[in-house]
């Protein structure tokens, strides 16, 4: 059944090329994002996902191992950011196709503008922009869910066939490897096939070859986890649902705000609203569709977000398959005055914003007073650890013995781990984590150069503490503008305590 308000366009609908306008707005992010890609430092995952490419396994602590796989090939072209940057960029503007084929191919008598508004709405998403340019799983998961979205409607629809369902197992293997909150693909394909077909579903030869592959696929997730006691699932689970933390409303409201910041009020506000629109009428099949792969996620971090906020980022999936009912509602309302204000102050808001990140990233330009830059953790970290790697060839050399360059925790680690390569990097927490399977872990006695940066500022002391004795041996501020944005204090620290 095909929604009657999308047949055809209203009459107030707008009178505007949104397909070449769709087409503008995604070349012009690209082209903004091709301006500044080498223009600053590797963030912290970005970093992190570049050491998976330098350490190739088949498998990581906290990830699966396709970003890792793909980093790899990117070193091969070049260690800079640039190269580690274009899988995202290409993955986006997959992402943007992908989306418009599906909407197409859900809503074949819709308004032709349906589509183009669903790809402008997405990249509408200032958290779209941004993971476009730096690579995250998330990066992967996105086309690989539209794409199985896209396999999955003519499956049910048109007809089955051996080659169907193995793209199918095909692409679910894919974002297995990319993410593991693929999981929430597997509850979408599962209810959908039974909405569709009921139990009969499990007497189809077709699905079971596409389970087959993508278990096969992913071989060596499990593999890996096999032979290191299943601790990345463990910690998944345990990241998940954290035991010692209640349930509070207060964090929740909190993330919902974060994540109105980030994706924009047009996509989240919207995406809301046509939610509930689609859920009024969900006899319809392609909002059946939606509805199916994009509840599952949103509601996984949604609940989740009570116990621990989480990133923004990691909901995209979900509003990604909801920006064609955002689209949909704003198509069937256009008549109201008031809709079409509220679109226009939105898509300005996305538009200044977008400009000035951009901007910021390219040269920075907006004053901010000292210690409080939004990005200032995308600052300083390349001269840091360049300073931190000479302290400690230095004391390894004044001492006599092997020395190790100590951080408070893994987002630091992995930024001077990348540019102070090949010392080896130690974090001062207790968890087993990556950093333990590549450096090895923790050992009494061990000394060398410990790095207090404004993420640790306040655990200075306890930090050196872990320590018999730790001595100043210098700092390093980064300056913008004149201003102070990023500060490093470094000690010589000595016979790390059990």
């Amino acid at each position: 059944m095909n929604d009657p308000l999308l047949a055809s366009p209203a009459r107030s609908t707008p009178r505007l090329p949104l397909g070449w306008i769709a087409s503008a707005f995604v070349v012009a992010i690209l082209l903004l994002n091709l301006l500044v890609i080498d223009r600053f430092e590797l963030g912290v995952d970005e970093a992190h996902y570049a050491l998976y490419g330098l350490y190739l396994d088949w498998s990581y602590f906290d990830h699966p191992p396709l970003i890792g796989w793909l980093q790899a090939i990117a070193l091969r072209l070049s260690e800079d950011p640039w190269a580690l940057r274009l899988w995202g960029m290409l993955c986006s503007l997959l992402s943007c196709f992908l989306l418009y084929r599906l909407v197409k191919r859900l809503y074949p008598e819709a308004s032709p503008l349906l589509a183009p508004l669903s790809v402008i709405l997405l990249q509408s998403a200032v958290i779209f922009q941004l993971i476009s340019l730096t690579l995250l799983p998330d990066t992967l998961l996105l086309p690989a869910g539209l794409m199985v979205a896209l396999l999955l409607h003519p499956l049910l629809e048109d007809g089955e066939s051996r080659r169907k369902w193995l793209l199918l197992g095909l692409f679910m293997g894919l974002a297995a490897l990319a993410k593991y909150t693929a999981i929430t693909l597997v509850v979408s394909v599962v209810l959908l096939l039974f909405i569709r077909w009921r139990c009969s579903v499990l007497i189809r030869r077709g699905i079971w070859q596409a389970v087959l592959l993508t278990l096969i696929l992913i071989l060596p997730i499990i593999g890996w986890n096999w032979s290191h006691d299943w601790i990345s699932f463990l910690y998944q689970l345990d990241h998940g649902v954290p035991e010692d933390e209640p349930w509070l409303l207060a964090r929740f409201l909190k993330s919902q705000a974060l994540q109105l910041f980030t994706y924009g009020p047009a996509i989240y506000l919207f995406g809301l609203v046509g939610l509930f629109w689609a859920l009024s009428q969900i006899r319809t099949i392609g909002h059946q569709y939606l509805l199916a792969f994009a509840l599952p996620i949103l509601l996984l971090f949604g609940w989740g977000a009570g116990f621990d906020m989480g990133l923004p980022h990691w909901t995209l999936l979900g509003w990604a398959f909801l920006t064609p009912l955002a689209a949909g509602w704003l198509l069937s309302q256009w008549q109201r005055k008031w809709l079409r204000v509220l679109t226009t102050i939105f898509a300005g808001y996305t538009l200044l914003l977008s400009l000035a990140l951009h901007a910021e990233l390219y040269s920075p330009w907006i004053p901010f007073e000292e210690n409080h830059h939004p990005l200032y953790d995308l600052h300083g970290w390349d001269e840091a650890a360049a300073k931190a790697a000479e302290l400690n060839l230095q004391m390894a050399h004044d001492r006599g013995v092997e020395t190790r360059i100590f951080v408070g925790n893994w987002s630091q680690g992995s930024r001077i781990m990348w540019y102070a390569r090949p010392h080896n990097v130690a974090v001062l927490d207790t968890r087993y984590d990556q950093f333990d399977l590549w450096n090895g872990p923790l050992a009494t006695g061990d000394s060398g150069i410990l790095i207090i940066t404004n993420l640790t500022r306040k655990k200075a002391e306890a930090l050196q503490q872990q320590f018999e004795s730790c001595e100043p041996a210098g700092s390093f501020e980064k300056e913008l503008r004149g201003t102070m944005v990023n500060r490093f204090d470094y000690y010589r620290c000595q016979g790390l305590k059990n």
